[in-house]
């Protein structure tokens, strides 16, 4: 038998048992439809948990006490509001957010809290909390740590407001509550300000004696610095020697130069030895007295020479004079470049004794610095000190006034523009907000439920997820409805009894499919298996040899599922007891045991009697020769045969096909599954043409499959009404 083309090559992957990878033939693996089919099919959850949410929010709505709000509003004014523009000691400006949220937070505080209770007598208001049993009255830290719970401050937006709200079940005590802690409030900061104001006099005072006796003392040890040091006008002196200093500086550095280059053309000179044009081009030569002079005089006399030449001919006497003279003075060069070497070694000693000298004057000069510059540290420091004291008592004095000021004049930036008004109306519980919250949480829920549930569900579920899982095309998915599905537990021949039903149409397609599979020698013997029991095998094999019938092919069903058959009972009233077992026992002959169907073209062929040895039947040579005479006498012949995994009947079977097609049933076949049975017929040599994708819900082929939509769900289009 041949093997199909468009399959044949993933044989070596099933038999390692390794589903290739469908990410690049099959698209990405994500679909959002399957979880939007998901959402679908468990919308029953999604309904329950967000009935559920509602149930829950109407309790707790029915059984929460009420909450009465109380606003008393607070106005921070700004710093020049005051009398008198003197600064105070605590400053009260709301400068930025971090001074306000402290403001804030000393609203809400524990102290604050423990003045309010205290004024209040809110450990014996037994509204305000109940009355213990078997005391007269509540616990200080209690009372406290309840009023702090009821209290919120908040700054309205980014004006200077502040909002003090108290929640209590009774709206009275709200508003008692609200308004003391605005009035205790302000005396609180008032009582701060004046304890800081009294603790600020006491320190300046301090202060300021303190600083009186460090100035005098700095004083008299600047006076006697003076006197021990013989200053008269410091900054004088300094610039004297300063000047003196630089000025040697200069000095010794052109010394230095000189006796350098003097050394250095010592150096070359001895190099040159007697000769003339060597020693004319040292520096220290060429500038003595003797040669420069002889330099410049014939250099006057060749521009006097050259201006002759262009007036007079060479035997004028003028012209003859002055080539004269300019090789009389060329002629005593040398001799003058010569005495000037001689010399040099006597101008480079007294160059040398001058830069010592210098150098002598210059460290002593540098010392002189040295000690003057020390002594004016010594005075600067002493001076500075001095006066870096009288700026800070001057300070001190005009804060000390300031404050003294301020102490009497200073009136509170914070006051109550709004009491608090006992409101009737309670703000909790939020009856909307809170059926709100519920429902949508009971609904968050149950989608998380249907989506948890979906992804724990390892079975195939649509076409898609079989072509991913099984890298096998999907022939046709044969629907079912919830209702059909309970009512038929048995198969049935929808395309004998329901011919315009969407899942004869199913069936149709699967004909079709099939008929383009190969030449048609090449898909005579069609086998359906499937990877698990209970997936609908035998029901797609009888409804799809019934259409091959229809099409005028003749047919013949063979059930070879020799352990479980149920063919029979789908063609028969009363089941024949003579059947493929008896026949490949050697107990009948053929035409004893086909037998004609009410449907035109379609005989079938029933399994018999259960045999004790299944696979021992169907695996001899008799099978064989079996399915050839059937091929022979038939157009197409059509196997039923039992689950993959569950007996090794369909591997025996598979290499006498010509074709085989894998029942998966949506919903219920897990994928591994499905995948083990793919690699088990793959040893045979054999690999499934395509999936049947059996009992696949309604709502699941809307996007695959024309009659999954609304025009497909009673009958197939076109089909007479």
């Amino acid at each position: 038998m041949a093997r199909d083309s468009s399959t044949g090559d993933r044989a070596d992957d099933y038999d390692r048992g390794v589903p290739v990878d469908q990410t690049a033939a099959m698209g990405p693996s994500f679909d959002w439809r399957e979880y939007l089919l998901a959402l679908k099919q468990r919308l029953w959850l999604i309904i329950l948990c967000a009935v559920a949410g509602v149930a829950t929010a109407a309790y707790q709505v029915n059984k929460a006490v009420p909450i009465y709000a109380s606003r008393s509003v607070l106005l921070l004014e700004p710093q020049e509001d005051r009398i008198l523009n003197f600064q105070s000691v605590k400053s009260d400006t709301i400068a930025d957010g971090a001074s306000f949220q402290t403001m804030l937070e000393t609203l809400t505080s524990r102290t604050m809290m423990e003045r309010v209770a205290t004024r209040l007598k809110l450990d014996r208001d037994f509204v305000f909390m109940p009355k213990p049993e078997g005391r007269d009255a509540n616990a200080m830290e209690s009372v406290t740590g309840a009023l702090r719970g009821s209290i919120r401050a908040v700054r309205r937006g980014d004006t200077r407001l502040i909002d003090i709200v108290a929640e209590h079940t009774d709206p009275e005590t709200a508003r008692k509550i609200a308004d003391e802690v605005a009035s205790d409030f302000i005396r609180f900061r008032f009582e701060a300000k004046s304890q800081s104001n009294q603790m600020a006099n006491q320190f300046l005072l301090e202060e300021a004696n303190r600083l009186k006796e460090k100035i005098n003392r700095a004083e008299v040890a600047l006076h006697e610095f003076r006197e021990k040091k013989g200053l008269v006008s410091l900054e004088r002196g300094q610039d004297v020697v300063i000047s003196r200093f630089m000025e040697l500086n200069g000095q010794f550095n052109a010394a230095r130069d000189n006796r350098a280059q003097l050394e250095a053309d010592m150096a070359a000179a001895s190099r040159a030895g007697i000769d003339p044009e060597q020693l004319l081009k040292l520096p220290s030569i060429a500038q003595q007295p003797a040669v420069a002079g002889l330099l410049s005089s014939i250099a006057d006399k060749e521009a006097e020479f050259a201006a002759l030449k262009q007036r007079y001919l060479p035997k004028h006497p003028k012209f003859a004079m002055a080539a004269t003279q300019v090789e009389n003075l060329k002629a005593r060069l040398p001799e003058a470049a010569l005495a000037a070497a001689s010399t040099l070694a006597t101008t480079f000693q007294g160059v040398k004794e001058t830069e010592e000298r210098l150098g002598r004057e210059l460290q002593g000069q540098e010392k002189d610095t040295y000690t003057l510059g020390k002594m004016q540290v010594e005075y600067d420091s002493l001076k500075r000190e001095i006066e870096t004291d009288k700026t800070v008592f001057s300070g001190v004095l005009a804060r000390l006034k300031e404050t003294d000021l301020t102490q009497s004049l200073e009136q509170s930036t914070v006051k109550v523009v709004e009491p608090a008004v006992a409101s009737y109306v309670p703000v909790r519980p939020d009856k909307q907000k809170m059926m709100a919250q519920w429902s949508l949480g009971g609904l968050a829920l149950g989608l998380m439920l249907a989506i948890g549930l979906h992804l724990m569900d390892s079975s195939i579920k649509t076409v898609g997820d079989a072509e991913r899982t099984l890298q096998l095309p999907v022939l046709t998915a044969v629907t079912v409805r919830k209702t059909t599905a309970k009512k038929h537990s048995k198969p049935d021949l929808e395309t004998v009894h329901h011919k315009h039903s969407p899942v004869s149409e199913a069936f149709r397609t699967l004909r079709s499919a099939l008929i383009l599979l190969g030449k048609s020698d090449e898909r005579r013997i069609i086998l359906f298996t499937s990877a698990v029991p209970a997936e609908g095998k035998s029901f797609c094999a009888a409804n799809y040899a019934v259409t091959l019938a229809n099409q005028g092919l003749k047919t013949v069903l063979v059930d070879c599922d020799l352990r479980k058959p149920v063919v029979a009972e789908i063609f028969m009233d009363k089941v024949p007891h003579l059947g493929v077992a008896d026949l490949l026992a050697g107990q009948c002959e053929l035409d004893e045991v086909v037998r004609a169907t009410p449907v035109d073209c379609l005989d079938v062929l029933p399994a018999g009697s259960l045999p004790p040895n299944p696979s021992e039947l169907l695996s001899g040579r008799d099978f064989g020769d079996l399915l050839a005479v059937l091929a022979k006498r038939y157009e197409r012949v059509v196997i039923d045969s039992p689950p993959v995994l569950a007996v090794s009947d369909p591997l025996v079977i598979a290499p006498h096909t010509d074709r085989i097609c894998l029942v998966v049933r949506s919903h219920k076949t897990a994928r591994h599954s499905a995948i083990r049975a793919c690699a088990a017929i793959a040893k045979t040599g054999k690999i499934p043409s395509g999936i049947v994708l059996n009992r696949l819900p309604i709502s699941a082929v809307g996007y695959y499959y024309y009659y999954g939509s609304r025009y497909g769900q009673k009958q197939v289009y076109g089909a007479p009404a």
